[in-house]
């Protein structure tokens, strides 16, 4: 009987929430169980603010791993799972006392320290981070994780996060659920845009129009010399021709329910291998170094553009030149095979219009263990309306003369970079811009988040609370696919709306994008006001 679960996950702020899946899972799989947290001083108020965990060890309280060992020990788990590992976390794991360890084994220590591990390859990203994870807990009993289907949880804020919050947006008399969420600030990990491109983005939401009203284009094809709109299943353009938009009819009945991508161009659509490919590859080859190869009818494409990324180590002479190129090509032919599992196996759509003339569209996540593709594993179902059109008794959701107000969150040491964004904004549109200097916790910025109608931001901690919080989230992702939204996507929130640029069009050094195309710039505006006044 499990009576005690320590799960660890030790990293930033982003990498926990997309962890908390998992420990809801466990929660729902063990309900009389103790679920117990190893966290960060950086993701311990998030941890000790979900309702599934009941402790939360952190890791930097701790002097010494004797002294951090015999804590873990006190608890007398019967199970020890590591979401993420080092040789620090698996000595941990040992420390605990914990008769199952279990953790992704990939170094030598890694299958000394977990007596029940698993083998990932989590650097070849054939997966989200969230799926990673929940594997690790569905290791601890395949059976009661089928029958349990994963489970979600709310990151929870009390009334004096939520104070500040409500007096902030009564003083700028900006009503909740009635502005945009700006978090323009990353840690440089992932893609982002400039700040400039902030603020000419912010300007045009802030002049654009309902575009449920009339007819009206504020919606219509953009015109972005390279930008194509890609459907999420199949990852072939939505029409003819890679410069229009397709209509929301068509974009729902293609599978709405899937998220939607826009990609900067069709070259982005293939993402880029991981940084570390060659290592990682050659630690997952057998013995006599030939790697298993999946086969796949449909993988040559993707394997040859991959593969372009390894053109100088092929030309090379070297075996161990062409033995990273030919790595890269299996690894590309393996992204491809997953994909088309993901697609044939995981979801089933069903759209449906109701009596107010609004589409529902809803899904069901298949088990992609299931050979028979069984829907009752793993189900989680979202509903989403997007009105054809706005109906004759009832006003749109926001006032055409009002445009929307746009919040700027922020720290006090991006005070400067804050005033640098309004510059780009025409002096016209400035008072509908405000920025939230955060100086409580990091449940305050939550409460924000809670409260906005759209958010926008690149791949970071505060964006996966708005994926927590299925906000309609706009977010940007780099095609390197260690960065990419296939590993870094707001799992469960169907309300997201992943933008990828290409790498080539990014600062080697922060990541930000080079010039905003006037394409991609149009579909990020005409999104953030279609989701910011839909019903």
């Amino acid at each position: 009987m499990v009576q005690t679960i320590i799960i660890a996950r030790t990293d930033k702020i982003g990498d926990f929430v997309v962890s908390i899946p998992s420990y809801a899972t466990a929660r729902a799989m063990y309900p009389e169980a103790k679920i117990v947290a190893l966290v960060s001083k950086f993701n311990r108020i998030i941890a000790e603010n979900v309702a599934c965990i009941d402790e939360c060890v952190c890791i930097d309280d701790y002097q010494s791993m004797g002294e951090l060992g015999a804590k873990l020990r006190s608890y007398h788990p019967d199970v020890f799972v590591a979401l993420v590992s080092n040789n620090t976390i698996s000595k941990l794991a040992v420390k605990s006392g914990a008769p199952r360890r279990i953790g992704p084994r990939s170094k030598l220590w890694s299958f000394l320290h977990y007596n029940d591990g698993l083998r990932q390859h989590r650097s070849l990203c054939m997966k989200s981070e969230a799926a990673y994870n929940l594997d690790l807990i569905r290791h601890i009993d395949p059976q009661l994780f089928d029958q349990t289907g994963i489970r979600f949880a709310r990151i929870q804020y009390g009334q004096e996060d939520m104070a500040p919050v409500d007096a902030y947006l009564e003083q700028h008399m900006i009503a909740p659920s009635g502005f945009v969420l700006v978090n323009p600030f990353t840690g440089g990990s992932g893609a982002n845009l400039a700040l400039d491109q902030y603020g000419v983005v912010i300007d045009e939401i802030i002049s654009g129009k309902n575009p449920y009203l009339g007819a009206q284009s504020d919606l219509a094809a953009p015109r972005g010399a390279d930008l194509g709109y890609w459907d999420a299943q199949t990852r072939e353009p939505l029409s003819t021709s890679s410069q229009e938009r397709p209509s929301e009819e068509s974009n729902s009945s293609k599978g709405s329910a899937l998220r939607r991508e826009f990609y900067e161009d069709q070259q982005a659509v293939e993402a880029v291998a991981p940084d570390d490919l060659s290592q990682t590859a050659l630690a997952v080859t057998d013995p006599n170094g030939a790697k298993r190869a999946s086969a796949s009818s449909g993988a040559a494409t993707a394997g040859a553009a991959t593969a372009g990324t390894a053109g100088t180590a092929e030309s090379e002479p070297s075996d161990n030149s062409s033995m990273s190129a030919q790595l890269v090509r299996e690894w590309a032919e393996e992204q491809s095979v997953e994909r088309n599992r993901i697609l044939k196996q995981e979801y089933d759509t069903q759209t449906t219009t109701d009596a107010d003339g609004s589409v529902t569209v809803s899904w069901t996540r298949r088990d992609s263990a299931s050979a028979d593709g069984d829907t009752s594993h793993h189900e989680s179902r979202w509903e989403q309306h997007r009105p054809d059109e706005v109906a004759q008794d009832k006003g749109p959701a926001v006032e055409e003369s009002q445009p929307p107000h746009v919040v700027i969150l922020g720290m006090k040491q991006h005070q400067e970079q804050m005033d640098e964004i309004l510059e780009s904004v025409s002096p016209q549109n400035r008072p509908y811009v405000h920025f939230f200097i955060n100086e409580g916790s990091l449940l305050v910025a939550a409460a924000l988040v809670d409260r906005c109608k759209v958010f926008i931001g690149p791949s970071t901690g505060i964006t996966q609370i708005a994926g927590n919080y299925l906000k309609p989230a706009i977010c940007f992702y780099s095609s390197r696919i260690s960065n990419s939204h296939r590993r870094w996507e707001l799992y469960g929130d169907p309300e997201e709306v992943a933008f990828t640029f290409n790498i080539k069009n990014l600062n080697p050094n922060n990541k930000v994008l080079s010039s905003l195309q006037d394409g991609m710039k149009q579909a990020i505006v005409s999104t953030v006001l279609e989701e910011f006044y839909r019903r």
